[in-house]
């Protein structure tokens, strides 16, 4: 009974893959992402974004941390993907990062 316990708790554990994503800036402030970009060894791949679903909508992640959260379909399936603001002295930082569940 532990064993499927921590089974199962382990296959919910989500982990944040940082990637870099292709964005368009709209003159009016706005984010729109457009494509989604793995930088695996031997295997970059870009995949474009079928549609948004939602957001942006401030929200944390199960990953832990928080940022504005966009939900999309990429390939027929729903991901969400973050937008990551990292608050610094001279200026803010920011970093994509979609959840994943292998680390």
């Amino acid at each position: 009974m532990f064993a499927y316990f921590m089974r199962y708790n382990r296959a919910m554990e989500l982990f944040r893959k940082y990637v870099d994503v292709d964005v368009l800036f709209r003159t009016d402030g706005s984010v729109i992402p457009l494509a989604v970009c793995w930088n695996e060894p031997g295997r970059p791949a870009s995949y474009p974004i079928d549609r948004i679903l939602k957001g942006p909508s401030r929200m944390s992640s199960q990953a832990g941390g928080c940022g504005e959260c966009f939900e999309v379909v990429i390939h027929g399936q729903t991901r969400r993907l973050y937008l990551e603001k990292i608050p610094s002295v001279l200026e803010q930082k920011t970093r994509w990062f979609i959840e994943s569940r292998k680390p």
